[in-house]
This record gives C-alpha cells, sequence and structure tokens, in this order.
C-alpha cells in the first residue's frame, strides 16, 4: 500500500523509511523543535496556533462558516464561538479548569477541547452546540491533548496516555458510546490529524528531546 507525506517547508518530501511510514526533517532545512510551531507550516484556513505569556490562541474555520478559538485572559483558559469573520463571539465554557485545543465539525455541529483543571490532568470532551449537551471520550486520566474531528464528523483523534507512554487515539462518535482504538507506539506521540475519511492519522512522534519525525 502507498502511502503518501504532504510536503511541509524544511522538511524532506515523501520519502518513505524501510516502513514507508516516516519522514524524518531534512539534513538543510530547519530541525522541527519540541513545543515550536512556524505559522508559515500552517495550511491557510486549517489552523494558528501562537505560544506567549499571555495568549494562546487556537482558531479552526468550519465549512459552516463558524470559527471556534481558545481565549486566555490571567489563569483562565476559555472557549469561544464566533462566525467566521470573528463577529459575534460567544464564549461556550465557563468555572475555573482550564479548557484547551478546541475543533469543529465541518457543518459546525459539534466542538470538541481539552478539559481539566491542570495542562497534566485533561479529559476529551465533545459538545452538541445545538443542544449544549457534553460527553467525555477520553479513556483515562492524565494529558489527553490536541483533539481533531474527521472530515465526515464521525469520528476523532487524539493524544493521551496509554501503557505510560503518550500515544494517539482514534474514537468513532457515530454509535450510543464512544469506541476507540490506540495506535500503538514506544515513543510519545502528538498532535494527529485524520484523513478525510478516517482511515488515516498523521502524527507527530519523538525521535529524541528535541526532534520529532511525521508519522502517517
Amino acid at each position: 500500500m502507498t502511502k503518501i507525506v504532504p510536503h511541509l517547508p524544511g522538511l524532506a518530501r515523501a520519502t518513505p523509511s524501510r516502513e514507508g511510514t516516516a519522514v524524518k526533517p531534512s539534513s538543510t532545512g530547519p530541525k522541527l523543535q519540541r513545543g515550536t510551531l512556524d505559522a508559515s507550516q500552517v495550511a491557510p484556513g486549517r489552523g494558528v496556533a501562537r505560544v506567549g505569556k499571555a495568549l494562546d490562541l487556537h482558531q479552526d474555520f468550519a465549512v459552516s462558516s463558524r470559527m471556534i478559538f481558545m481565549r486566555e485572559h490571567e489563569s483562565q483558559k476559555h472557549i469561544f464561538l464566533a462566525r467566521g469573520d470573528g463577529a459575534g463571539a460567544v464564549q461556550l465554557t465557563e468555572g475555573d479548569a482550564w479548557h484547551l485545543y478546541p475543533d469543529i465539525t465541518p457543518d459546525g455541529r459539534f466542538a470538541t477541547y481539552a478539559q481539566g483543571p491542570n495542562g497534566n490532568d485533561l479529559a476529551i470532551v465533545v459538545r452538541d452546540l445545538e443542544s449544549g449537551a457534553t460527553r467525555t471520550v477520553s479513556a483515562g486520566s492524565g494529558m489527553n491533548l490536541q483533539p481533531r474531528f474527521a472530515k465526515d464528523g464521525k469520528s476523532l483523534v487524539y493524544s493521551g496516555p496509554a501503557d505510560g507512554v503518550q500515544q494517539i487515539h482514534i474514537v468513532r462518535l457515530d454509535g450510543k458510546e464512544p469506541r476507540s482504538r490506540v495506535v500503538a507506539s514506544d515513543k510519545p506521540c502528538y498532535f494527529p490529524s485524520l484523513s478525510a475519511d478516517g482511515s488515516r492519522v498523521l502524527f507527530q512522534r519523538d525521535i529524541s528531546k528535541t526532534q520529532r519525525e511525521i508519522v502517517v
């Protein structure tokens, strides 16, 4: 089976490893550094992340022209929903809990985000934006991070602990109860994203304390 790895600036083009699954940083381009993001590597319309003392914002634009984002003020981190032009922002979350990494389905019906008392104890929540009902879909406690919906909204993927390692979890949402499976890895994995049909997942995997590889 041929697997395609998208080209990002500063990375080698799709030259599979022996297993045909990983692309490592090129020797001539910049290395992938833990905790950094070059905005030029973010596809237009998909999202932007900024990290700083005063602001930690992640936003996504849905086909329905709704925008979801996280706004940080002092010690509070809350999720907001707005029109595609940024107007009419409405706060979705409340209280003292942290709310991070929001995403929204293409039809604008459901939102997901990580929620918990601090950055080390987060659960993945799915919220019905019409009824306001929420449910937790992560498998257990710990650093459950970075949920992303599939294009059809029937599943999502996130980074969370499993067997003592940060791994990628895929959750089916089209049944009465979440059904999940884990993409097993012996190294920590982060920032997953599902293909349009939900059959493949792309994510970052640690290869050292300062480098990550992109795996599909």
